[in-house]
C-alpha cells in the first residue's frame, strides 16, 4: 500500500533508485498518495512503469503528467496504467504529459472508464514513435472510435509507427457505429504500418461490419485481425461477411466444453462482466445479452471464466469459429 511504498522509498539500500529502470508495481494497492510519493522519486532513466491494477485515478494521472511535462521521464518506453479507475479528464491530463515522452512505444490503458477518444487522438496523431496502444475494456462508442482512428490515419500519413491497436470489449457498435467503421476502414485502406487490430466483442452491427469488410479487401499489410463478438463471419475465401439480422448462425458453432453437441456461437451484443463472456452462463440455459435472432442452447455452459482465462483462450476459440 501507500505507507509501505513511502517506507521503501526512504531506504536507499533496499531500493537503490539509481539502479532501477523498470518498475513493476502491478496490484500494489497504491492510491493517489502512493503515486505521488513514487513519481516524485522516479529516476531520470526510468524505461518501464507498470502501475496496473491500482487506484491512482485522477490524482495519480496528474502527478504522472506533471513529472513528464517537466521532462523528467524522457526515456520512458512503456507505461501501463490499466485498471486504475481513469476517466476522460484524467486521461486528458496523462496524454499531455505523454506527449513529452519521445521514447514512448507502448501505452496500456485497459480496464478503465474512458468514454471519449479526443485525448488519445491528440496524442496518437502527434506521437510518431508509439507502436502499441491498448484500450481494452473501456466504454468507447462509435463516435469516439471515429475520432481515435482518424488520428491513427494522421499518424500513418505523418510517418508514424503505430502497429498494434487493441480496442476490444468497448462499445464501438453504439452511437456513431458507421462513422467509426468508416474511420477504421480508412486506416485499413491506407496504413502500411498497422500489423494487428483487435475489434473483438464490440457489438458492431452488420452495416458497420460490411464497411470494414470492404476496406479490408484493399489491405495487404495487416497480419492479425480479431472480429469475434461482432455481427460478422468469414467466408471460404477468407473475406468478412456480415451476419444479417434474423439469420441464425448455423455455420458459427462452437463445441460445448461439457457435451459433444455443438452450441450456437453468438455475435453482436457486448456482454459485460465475466458471467456474460464466451463460456459463461446466467444459470438458466442462456447467455446474457444474447440476440433473439440466434438459437439458444439449453446447455448451462462451463461457468464463469476469469479475465486471464478469457484472454488466454481467446485465440483458440477464434480458430474454431467462422471469424478467424
Amino acid at each position: 500500500g501507500d505507507l509501505q511504498m513511502e517506507a521503501l522509498l526512504c531506504d536507499r539500500e533496499l531500493l537503490p533508485l539509481n539502479q532501477i529502470s523498470r518498475w513493476r508495481l502491478r496490484d500494489a494497492r497504491l492510491t493517489g498518495s502512493g503515486f505521488e510519493a513514487l513519481v516524485a522519486q522516479l529516476p531520470f532513466h526510468t524505461e518501464m512503469l507498470d502501475l496496473s491494477c491500482n487506484d491512482g485515478a485522477s490524482r495519480g494521472a496528474s502527478v504522472l503528467s506533471a513529472r513528464m511535462q517537466d521532462m523528467l521521464l524522457p526515456r520512458l518506453r512503456w507505461l501501463n496504467v490499466s485498471a486504475n479507475g481513469l476517466k476522460d479528464e484524467a486521461v486528458a491530463k496523462l496524454a499531455c504529459g505523454l506527449a513529452c515522452c519521445p521514447a514512448l512505444v507502448r501505452l496500456e490503458l485497459n480496464h478503465n472508464l474512458i468514454q471519449e477518444g479526443q485525448a488519445m487522438a491528440n496524442l496518437v496523431s502527434e506521437h510518431l514513435h508509439l507502436v502499441r496502444l491498448a484500450l481494452h475494456c473501456n466504454s468507447l462508442s462509435g463516435h469516439a472510435s471515429a475520432v481515435l482512428f482518424e488520428a491513427v490515419l494522421r499518424n500513418s500519413r505523418n510517418g508514424g509507427q503505430l502497429a498494434d491497436i487493441d480496442v476490444a470489449w468497448n462499445r464501438l457498435g453504439d452511437v456513431g457505429a458507421i462513422a467509426g467503421a468508416e474511420a477504421i476502414g480508412a486506416v485499413l485502406k491506407e496504413s502500411v504500418t498497422l500489423y494487428h487490430l483487435d475489434l473483438s466483442y464490440n457489438g458492431i452491427g452488420p452495416a458497420s461490419c460490411e464497411v470494414i469488410g470492404r476496406a479490408l479487401r484493399e489491405n495487404h499489410h495487416l497480419y492479425g485481425l480479431h472480429m469475434v463478438g461482432n455481427a460478422v463471419a468469414m467466408d471460404a475465401d477468407g473475406f468478412l461477411v456480415p451476419v444479417q439480422e434474423g439469420v441464425t448462425a448455423q455455420a458459427a458453432t462452437l463445441p460445448s466444453p461439457k457435451k459433444d453437441r455443438p452450441r450456437p456461437h453468438l455475435f453482436g451484443d457486448l456482454r459485460h462482466g465475466n458471467a456474460g463472456r464466451l463460456g459463461g452462463s446466467d444459470g438458466h440455459g442462456s447467455l446474457p445479452g444474447a440476440c433473439n435472432s440466434f438459437m439458444i442452447s439449453s446447455d448451462p455452459g462451463p461457468g464463469v471464466w476469469s479475465d486471464d482465462e478469457v484472454l488466454r483462450e481467446r485465440d483458440v476459440l477464434e480458430q474454431r469459429s467462422t471469424c478467424w
